[in-house]
Order: structure tokens, then sequence, then C-alpha cells
């Protein structure tokens, strides 16, 4: 079954459900949309959105291996997962992010190659002041974004 209207509404409500992780909402929205894209078929989505919560309260708790990125991308962090547990399921997912003041502070999530290039996406948006050392991370305000 291909994925609904009600199953983007379901995805929105659990990503933004996990405590201590915060990410623009407008930019989730379209990762969100970019894993419908990838994961066509409801069950796929399903698992996508699922293994996507379970990452991000792994990142929170500090229980998964990550690694530094480095050039245009010093400072985040990334993690690649699988979409769904499976013998021959490739970890073709990823969560790119920092940790400021205990809070997880997600850039973007989403599949390796669909809708796009994983690190060219992220490439593209507009970076997030990263905090300096005893200061959090900021995201624009509602604000700043109806300006553009």
């Amino acid at each position: 079954m291909p994925v609904s209207r009600t199953d983007v509404l379901w995805a929105i409500d659990a990503l933004f459900g996990v405590e201590g992780v915060e990410m623009d909402p407008r930019k989730a929205v379209d990762d969100i949309m970019g894993l419908a894209k990838a994961y066509s078929d409801q069950d796929d989505f399903v698992s996508a959105v699922s293994s996507t919560v379970r990452m991000l309260g792994r990142l929170k708790d500090g229980t998964v291996d990550t690694s530094s990125l480095a050039d245009d991308y010093e400072g985040w962090r990334c993690c690649h997962f699988q979409h769904k547990t499976g013998q021959g399921v490739k970890a073709r997912m990823r969560i790119m992010y920092a940790e400021a003041d205990g809070t997880i502070r997600v850039r973007g999530f989403g599949e390796r190659g669909v809708p796009a290039d994983f690190y060219r996406r992220m490439a593209e948006i507009d970076r997030l002041n990263l905090p300096e050392e005893g200061q959090g991370t900021t995201f624009p305000s509602d604000s700043d974004q109806a300006d553009r």
C-alpha cells in the first residue's frame, strides 16, 4: 500500500515526540517527505520512520557509535543505520546532528541516496549556529523563516 497523508502525519508526531531532540520543523517535514519518496511502500515507510525514532532515542542516550564529520560539516556527527532490521539490509539511513547542552540537534535525516544524495542535501541547508563552549545551539526563529 502506498504512503498516505495519515502515515505522514503519524511520522511527524512520532519524530517530534522524541524527548531531548530538536529539529527545524520545516526541514524535518522535508526529510519526512523524502522518506516517503525513498520508501513509498507503507510498510517500508513505517519501518524507516520507526528506525529513525529509535535511533534518535539511542543518540540521546549515548548508546550508539557515530562518526565525526569534517570539512564543510565540522562540528556535526553522523550515524548510519538500517531502515528495517534483517539480514542483508544495508545501513542506508543517515542522521546528521550536533549535541549541545544535553540536547540532540538534528540537521537532517533520511535515506542515503533518495531523493538526492544525503550529504548534498545537508550541504544545501543553511548552517545552524554551532555552539561555542558553554553556549547552546540556536535555530532560526519562525519570524526569520517568514522573511525568506
